[in-house]
C-alpha cells in the first residue's frame, strides 16, 4: 500500500482512489492460502455465508477494483496471492507467537 501512496504523490494524482490487491478470492480459499503459507497442518470446511451466525449482513460480492489507478495507469498493486505470501514471510511467525500466547 505504501508504494501504491508513494505512486500517488509521484504522480500528483487527484481524488479518491481504491487501493487493494489485484484479483479476488473467497474467505476460505484466503484461509487455505494462509495455512499453507504458515505451514500449519489443519482442516478446514468451506460453508456458505448464510450458514454463519453473524449479526452484521455480508454481502455476496465485496470485491474492490482499482478502476480509477488503472484508468490513470498507476495501478501497481500485486495479485492477493503474492501481496499475502510476502505478508505471511514477514509476519507469519509472530502471528503464530501472537496465536500461541493468546490461547494459553
Amino acid at each position: 500500500m505504501a508504494e501504491q501512496i508513494r505512486e500517488l504523490i509521484r504522480v500528483d494524482a487527484r481524488g479518491t482512489f481504491n487501493a487493494t490487491s489485484e484479483g479476488f478470492c473467497t474467505r476460505y480459499s484466503c484461509a487455505e492460502r494462509v495455512l499453507s503459507g504458515l505451514k500449519i497442518k489443519a482442516s478446514i470446511q468451506a460453508c456458505r455465508l448464510k450458514d454463519l451466525a453473524q449479526r452484521a449482513k455480508r454481502p455476496r460480492n465485496c470485491i474492490l477494483e482499482n478502476r480509477l489507478l488503472k484508468q490513470q495507469g498507476i495501478n501497481i498493486m500485486p495479485q492477493w496471492e503474492e501481496d499475502l505470501d510476502t505478508f505471511l514471510h514477514n509476519f507469519g511467525e509472530e502471528l503464530i507467537k501472537e496465536a500461541k500466547a493468546s490461547s494459553s
